[in-house]
């Protein structure tokens, strides 16, 4: 049964109604440029209020322009980083020395993951294409031990079901497709999707 991650949350509202209805990893984000973009009071304000039981992610987007002092402050039990550029072990743990939480790499979908060596990746979301095909899918299923990924994926309940069926993710992630207005949950439809994803 695939957990369900809802990326991007910007208000304590929507926090509140999703960590009510089971959802399991909530993500704020904190990359400069980002659409979504929160402050780290919003942020703070944000994972504050989620129940033990719900995963507070703080997504930072590249490791290169994670910050120091916003990483002290930032009380997530997993930070999500894309690491495009330089994937260094050694840099990810200069960027994120000091946090002991667990840690989500985010790729494309099908890229290749670095060697970490000992640098411990708790899970990896792959972010699939709206065009990806059954086949590549497939793939991504025979190469990785599922249950260490998540994918994002802002599709119709009837796709993700039956790429749930191939992949068996540890959790699907949904973004906007689940909004009503641009940084705004459609209640019932986000009630929707958790159900359909959660009867997997």
């Amino acid at each position: 049964m695939p957990r369900v991650k809802i990326s991007g949350i910007t208000n304590t509202e929507d926090a509140k109604w999703a960590a009510i209805h089971g959802v399991e990893f909530i993500s704020v984000s904190l990359e400069e440029g980002a659409p979504k973009k929160v402050s780290l009071e919003r942020a703070l304000e944000v994972m504050g209020l989620l129940p033990s039981y719900t995963a507070k992610i703080a997504d930072f987007g590249e490791i290169s322009g994670v910050n120091q002092k916003v990483l002290k402050k930032v009380k997530s039990d997993y930070i999500q980083f894309r690491d495009t550029q330089l994937k260094d072990a050694g840099l990810i743990r200069e960027k994120l020395a000091g946090y002991e939480g667990g840690l989500i790499l985010e790729a494309a979908a099908g890229s290749d993951i670095p060697d970490y060596g000992d640098l411990e990746i708790s899970f990896i979301q792959f972010n699939v294409p709206p065009d990806i095909d059954e086949d590549s899918m497939r793939i991504i299923a025979e190469k990785h031990d599922m249950e260490k990924i998540i994918i994002q994926g802002d599709f119709g309940l009837d796709r993700i079901k039956k790429q749930c069926e191939i992949l068996k993710p540890h959790a699907w992630s949904v973004d906007s497709v689940i909004e009503k207005s641009p940084r705004k949950i459609d209640y019932p439809r986000m009630k929707e999707y958790i159900r359909e994803i959660s009867l997997l």
